[in-house]
């Protein structure tokens, strides 16, 4: 998988392309201008959406090429940035007859391409994740992952998810200095210790292995990226980096969880991005289908407010006669997308952050 295709799987980070040279020299000015210039932007852009492409809002929903596959929303991390340690409400793992039907399902809609990455919760605390991971493969799908990484060393899962040969893998990351991934995380500092180890032992085995997997390490921290490039230099990780064997990610704004977290609950440099005010045309959010442990369907794999089960589930792959092409053709999701340009959008968009006009319409 491309880190284009990365960056759409998981777009809350926008800034995959950027090299080190970048972000050492000018992290200043995207301080300033994706957090706070940004949203702007996407105020005028969702205006002239709708005013421009209106008629268009009706249109056919096209299945994505790819689904979200939540197979546990339990999460082992409280981190600063994440709503998670805030929300209550049922958490389980998937069980692996309901994950067949979701497979099943999407096959039979062309869908080729499997993300294993919950909104909330992380996919090594599913103890079936790495037979899930061999089941699609078997069934041939592309299967990419999205991990915290605090597991990597248990029961050598790291060298698990190279001989699976998933195409790709995310690690979500603080820092390579053990104390500040435990201040990010939430996490004992024994903990980042063998977090940071693991993600390292990960790339060294990839480059041993020869799997060619995408690695990404994908950065939310406290300090400013020069000071963490300079810590990096003086670990393994560094050289592994002049080899190409993984690339880097920074996020610099950060989203408000649908007003769950709060300015003064993050670190150091994080900042929350300024809310859009201007919500006028659907979120390209929304052409992403997630799969929830219970086989729940929900558009936008990317924030919640209360919980998963809210306006935007409409299906469940349980459901009798289930299809994709059901959901993408049914009133439900028609409701969700005009509700937009009605300005009766559901609750869970109202004070989210991370909306973005839809660009594949």
């Amino acid at each position: 998988m491309s880190m284009r295709n990365i960056k759409r799987a998981k777009s809350d980070f926008l800034y995959y392309g950027l090299k080190p040279l970048v972000l050492n020299n000018f992290e200043f000015f995207l301080q300033i201008y994706f957090p706070s210039m940004v949203p702007v932007i996407l105020d005028i852009k969702s205006s002239l959406k709708h005013n421009l492409l209106r008629e268009k809002t009706g249109q056919a929903y096209n299945l994505p090429d790819q689904i979200t596959v939540s197979a546990t929303n339990i999460c082992n991390a409280r981190c600063v940035f994440c709503a998670y340690r805030k929300l209550n409400y049922a958490k389980g793992i998937m069980p692996f007859e309901i994950y067949k039907k979701a497979l099943k399902a999407a096959k039979n809609a062309g869908i080729k391409k499997l993300m294993f990455s919950p909104t909330v919760g992380e996919v090594l605390v599913d103890k079936s994740f790495f037979d899930k991971i061999a089941y699609a493969k078997k069934a041939g799908f592309e299967v990419h992952m999205y991990t915290n990484g605090i597991l990597l060393t248990h029961d050598d899962f790291y060298k698990k998810i190279i001989d699976s040969r998933v195409n790709s893998v995310v690690v979500s990351i603080g820092d390579v200095v053990p104390k500040f991934e435990s201040h990010i995380f939430g996490i004992p500092l024994k903990a980042a210790e063998k977090k940071i180890k693991g993600t390292l032992d990960l790339i060294k085995y990839e480059a041993q292995r020869s799997a060619k997997i995408d690695i990404l390490l994908a950065f939310r921290s406290q300090r400013p990226f020069r000071k963490i490039w300079k810590s990096m230099k003086h670990t393994g990780f560094y050289p592994l980096f002049k080899k190409k064997m993984f690339k880097v990610a920074l996020l610099i704004g950060f989203d408000n969880w649908c007003g769950n977290i709060l300015q003064k609950e993050l670190l150091g440099v994080m900042k929350l991005k300024r809310l859009p005010k201007v919500k006028l045309y659907p979120c390209n959010r929304l052409r992403t289908i997630n799969i929830l442990p219970d086989g729940a369907v929900r558009l936008c794999g990317c924030r919640i407010r209360d919980t998963e089960h809210d306006e935007l589930v409409v299906g469940n792959v349980n459901n009798k006669g289930f299809s994709f092409h059901k959901v993408a053709s049914g009133k439900r999701l028609k409701l969700i997308l005009d509700s937009f340009s009605k300005k009766k959008i559901p609750l869970v968009c109202t004070d989210c952050s991370e909306y973005h006009p839809d660009d594949m319409r």
